[in-house]
């Protein structure tokens, strides 16, 4: 688990990275606090699988890529086509449906109780 672990946190750091986004963009788009998308990143955290379908959203990679991160450090490694224009921006973030915005929000109450 803690191989895993480190492998991924490596790998939403580069696929961040090379999407141009910063901890806190991400972190808005998941609806969390900065300082935890960083514990993600430092290998602290594991994300749910909730999360790490989001975060495919975010990044628009296959959710699949986060099951053997060793074997895929960056976007590029991932995508099979090269991005279009605009694929990896800040404005994606937004790219929720109020569906998935509304389930995220659910699944946060219910933790919280």
């Amino acid at each position: 688990m803690e191989n895993y672990r480190h492998n991924l946190s490596k790998m939403l750091r580069s696929v961040r990275q090379s999407c141009g986004l910063s901890q806190a963009a991400v972190a808005k788009g998941l609806c969390a606090h900065r300082a935890t998308y960083s514990y993600y990143e430092e290998g602290k955290r594991t994300p749910s699988i909730e999360i790490l379908i989001i975060l495919a959203k975010i990044f628009d990679i296959p959710a699949e890529a986060f099951l053997c991160p060793e074997k895929f450090q960056s976007v590029q490694a991932i995508r099979i086509q090269p991005p279009k224009t605009g694929d990896c921006k800040a404005e994606r973030l937004g790219g929720l449906t109020p569906e998935e915005t509304e389930l995220i929000l659910q699944l946060r109450r219910s933790k919280s109780k």
